[in-house]
């Protein structure tokens, strides 16, 4: 998610930040894993001069390998928030102030910003010219006792959506303003939602988020929150800090448990935050400072998600494989069982390898089918998924043979008193590949399972190198993977 802010203004007008306030919510996974999307940005700025209405453009871009356009990006207007003062106040200050009365504004008004010197008549006209702009909601006063913010008063005002993915906060032109213009900011809040896959990494998935500036702007409250599923941990992640012209600062998502004890808007509770994990980037001192007196111009954050029940599952399965592949090595390498002539007859005679040998590079076919079927980010095409099942029932048809056939088993002849183990009536004379020697088509299977083994094992390892360097791989490389080893 690529979330890009330029200025639309007459003159090189100056931005100043006082907030910036940016919420991901990731909804749990849909059909065909799919994840619903929303994002909250609330952002109050104001412009150097206030004699004309200048604006500051959004725009909302997805990567996505799933889809090329932006036409499904849903954009609604959050304004109505900045009515709910009460929960504003949890974040924004205690002190801050919003009344219906414009004379209670007014004696606010001298408290905060120490205006009981200048004319009283004109500044009641500055706060008439400011209600009647406000068109159905009031201005807030916003007050908080933190180093850097420096109390002001907040204009809320409507979204204006220009396309599928960008929006427009467009100021208003308060020329005729003769105390309060200094003090005056406008305060924006919008959401856009959207349904993505998102992309998988090593059976991570990852969240890419990217807030950028189209030059340095300062900020004194700068806030970022991921809400994702309580059942999704966060194995990794990374924050570049770039302000253009140094070097750029690295910072880390840290989780907060205290979202229980606050009170969210009604539409933030229903999609889950009481119930979900919160994360948000780490503010610490360096930081602040940073786009407090230096300013911001990209912060790019990385998030390696992983859910922990899935996780917990394929612990589960890997215990369960282990198991088995204990079992199956016991049972193979029992000396009883090798030493029986019906257990030996089922393995090819290869010169210098034991059956042993060739019993663990069995065992180790069993694991290679395991992680080539169940790893998530493997995509195997269903037709290559029935080849690569037909090709392992080989496998467990000849092992079915190890330890289901009875090793008494017996063919009747003509002659009913003469009987032979089975292996050996099925070829009078052995066949030869090179060295190996075949004297019953079960030896085969083993032979056939090795190399498909191999092959898989392959696959499975240039899967993950494509993974990690499809960006710098060539295209016909590309194409040679997906079209050999079903990578893609």
């Amino acid at each position: 998610m690529d979330l890009k802010f330029s200025i639309d203004a007459q003159d090189d007008e100056t931005l100043k930040l006082d907030k910036f306030f940016q919420f991901t919510v990731v909804g749990d996974k849909t059909e065909c894993d799919f994840h619903r999307v929303s994002q909250f940005n609330a952002i109050v700025f104001r412009f150097k001069c206030l004699k004309r209405a200048n604006a500051l453009n959004c725009v909302l871009n997805i990567n996505s390998h799933d889809v090329d356009s932006e036409k499904d990006i849903i954009f609604s207007d959050k304004s109505d928030y900045y009515k709910e003062v009460g929960i504003l106040k949890q974040f924004w200050g205690e002190k801050s102030f919003v009344h219906e009365s414009e004379n209670q504004f007014v004696n606010k008004v001298n408290e905060v910003f120490n205006l009981s010197s200048v004319n009283q008549e004109e500044l009641r006209d500055d706060v008439d010219i400011i209600y009647s702009q406000c068109k159905g909601r009031f201005p807030i006063i916003i007050n908080e006792n933190k180093d850097g913010i420096e109390p002001f008063i907040l204009i809320p005002i409507v979204s204006h959506f220009k396309s599928s993915n960008k929006v427009t906060l467009k100021t208003l032109s308060l020329a005729r303003l003769k105390h309060l213009q200094k003090f005056i900011s406008f305060g924006f809040w919008f959401n856009c939602s959207f349904q993505r896959k998102l992309k998988l990494i090593l059976n991570e998935v990852l969240l890419n988020s990217k807030i950028e500036f189209d030059r340095c702007v300062k900020c004194p409250d700068f806030k970022v929150y991921y809400q994702v599923d309580s059942n999704v941990k966060v194995k990794s992640n990374s924050i570049i800090i770039d302000k253009g012209e140094s070097e750029p600062v690295k910072g880390e998502i840290i989780r907060v448990f205290s979202q229980s004890k606050i009170k969210y808007f009604k539409e933030w509770a229903e999609l889950g935050i009481y119930n979900s994990a919160l994360f948000r980037f780490e503010n610490n001192r360096k930081i602040n400072s940073l786009i407090l007196n230096e300013g911001v111009k990209t912060i790019n954050a990385d998030m390696y998600l992983e859910d922990a029940l899935e996780a917990g599952k394929k612990q589960v399965q890997v215990f369960i494989l282990s198991i088995i592949l204990s079992v199956l090595v016991s049972m193979g390498f029992d000396a009883t069982r090798q030493s029986t002539v019906a257990f030996k007859s089922l393995f090819p005679h290869i010169p210098y390898l034991s059956n042993e040998f060739t019993w663990a590079l069995l065992c180790i076919g069993v694991a290679s089918k395991y992680f080539y079927f169940f790893n998530k980010s493997f995509k195997i095409s269903a037709l290559r998924k029935v080849f690569a099942f037909l090709m392992s029932m080989l496998l467990f048809f000849w092992l079915a043979a190890c330890f289901f056939v009875d090793s008494t088993f017996i063919v009747e002849k003509l002659d009913c008193n003469r009987v032979e183990p089975l292996a050996e009536l099925c070829f009078k004379e052995p066949i030869a590949f090179g060295f190996i020697h075949i004297s019953s088509w079960l030896q085969i299977l083993p032979l056939v399972d090795i190399v498909f083994s191999s092959y898989l094992i392959v696959a499975i390892l240039l899967n993950d190198y494509y993974l990690k360097n499809k960006r710098t791989l060539h295209r016909f490389f590309k194409r040679f993977l997906e079209l050999t080893f079903g990578v893609r």
